[in-house]
């Protein structure tokens, strides 16, 4: 796509924001290699611990490397308010990442325990369950399968799409519990092998080739932050070996498939990790700000929740702002376009007044109540509510910051299992035939 789109770009007068951070890339990567150490040095007691959560938090982290950099990258005048407020909202995301990210750790080394087999197979027969429904309810337009985009199924069927957030739910949940069996055990068996292969093979059939990656990545950072040393050099070793082996054995056929050359569909890989950022560069770019501007559009708050905003009735854009944004770059009407990064949406709807001020008041409650009831959860008596908040929160916070419009919907979807699992546990009391087995509960 980035081969496509650097042909689509202008070719005359100044050269937009996108096309220079990837020539320049190199800016970005030094801003973010300099902020894991600040990072690393304000938490100087857990250097390891932190440096695996920015490393999880790649894309929240390259956001706000991206914005430090936009003064160095623009060849325009630069609205110096807005971006010191965009690189405020990244820092205060990145660092309430890693705040919950070190509860998590420490629930992770002191009360996770282990999963047995038979539950990490019943989380795998309802991930395989999940997959059949949201198939079935697009009418097979999902994933692989989908004649068109592989995220159609978000239109055609917008509420049970939102199953595939417990689906990503439970794909935490199993890598998590794979690896931390390993650090305790020191044990990896070939049935543990297997429940990866069907993880990342049914993430291949949603149309999510790279999560499948990611989903193992982090895991395997979660349980290296708890348990450094269960990781010896040589294991650390094997692991980054077989990660940069199976990324490249699948960039390579991927290029075969295509029929492009491996070098070109390498760096094409390599630059999703600038275009992570993509909505808050081209949030500076005047050309493209004023053609998202000019489409019809509600307020600040309207446009960041977008679902509450249609159910009362208050104007808001036809389509999210990162589709308007992608139409300026490339000339091509499509439903593509960047995520709703919550920095770029301040930067675009923003106008630094009052309503401003509102929504940026109404962010952080969001993220202080989202933080605090899933504190809470984590420290629960209920160790299966402290696995639940441990593999939910990263996602959600991850979105916060990189994805709004999905928030909302994840929040949605989570405060229904919350209560669905509440109901279960007061039922158990009286019926003793909803008694789970010990193997389930450890």
């Amino acid at each position: 796509m980035v081969c496509a789109l650097s042909r689509l770009l202008p070719q005359e007068g100044n050269i937009d924001m996108i096309a220079l951070a990837l020539e320049r890339s190199w800016m970005i990567y030094l801003a973010y290699f300099i902020i894991v150490l600040c990072f690393s040095m304000i938490y100087g007691r857990s250097v390891r611990a932190v440096v695996a959560l920015c490393l999880i938090n790649n894309a929240g982290v390259f956001g706000l490397s991206a914005l430090i950099c936009v003064p160095l990258l623009s060849a325009t005048r630069i609205d110096y308010a807005a971006l010191v407020l965009a690189i405020a909202i990244d820092v205060f995301c990145c660092v309430l990442f890693i705040k919950a990210g070190m509860h998590i750790v420490d629930f992770i080394r002191s009360r996770a325990g282990c999963l047995s087999a038979k539950t990490l197979t019943i989380f795998l027969l309802i991930k395989v369950g999940l997959f059949i429904a949201i198939f079935a309810a697009s009418g097979g337009q999902y994933g692989i399968f989908s004649e068109g985009s592989r995220i159609d199924f978000l239109r055609i069927s917008p509420q049970v799409s939102r199953l595939r957030y417990i689906d990503d739910l439970l794909s935490n949940i199993l890598m998590l519990g794979i690896f931390i069996k390993y650090a305790r055990t020191k044990v990896f068996s070939h049935y543990n092998t297997f429940i990866i292969l069907a993880v990342i093979t049914l993430s291949f059939l949603t149309g999510s080739k790279g999560s499948a990656i990611l989903i193992v990545a982090y895991s395997i950072l979660f349980t290296y932050a708890a348990f450094p040393r269960a990781f010896s050099i040589r294991l650390r070793l094997v692991i980054v070996v077989t990660m940069a082996l199976g990324s490249l054995g699948y960039v390579y056929s991927l290029s075969q498939v295509l029929r492009i050359d491996f070098g070109d569909m390498l760096t094409e890989t390599l630059s999703r990790f600038v275009l992570s950022a993509d909505a808050r560069l081209m949030a500076f770019d005047p050309g493209i700000n004023q053609y998202v501007l000019r489409q019809p559009h509600g307020s600040l708050l309207s446009e960041l929740f977008r679902g509450i905003a249609l159910l009362v009735g208050a104007r808001v854009s036809e389509f999210p702002f990162g589709v308007y944004q992608y139409e300026a770059l490339t000339g091509i009407k499509s439903y593509v376009g960047s995520t709703s990064q919550l920095s770029a949406l301040f930067v675009v709807y923003g106008d630094g007044g009052y309503y401003t001020f509102c929504a940026l008041t109404v962010i952080v409650l969001c993220a202080a109540v989202t933080y605090r009831c899933f504190l809470k959860l984590i420290r629960s008596a209920d160790t299966a509510l402290g696995w639940f908040a441990a593999a939910a929160l990263p996602a959600l916070l991850m979105y916060f910051q990189g994805g709004f419009d999905a928030y909302p919907q994840q929040v949605e979807v989570y405060i229904v299992l919350f209560f669905g699992f509440v109901l279960f546990r007061n039922l158990q009391r009286y019926n003793p035939l909803l008694k789970l087995p010990q193997h389930f509960e450890t």
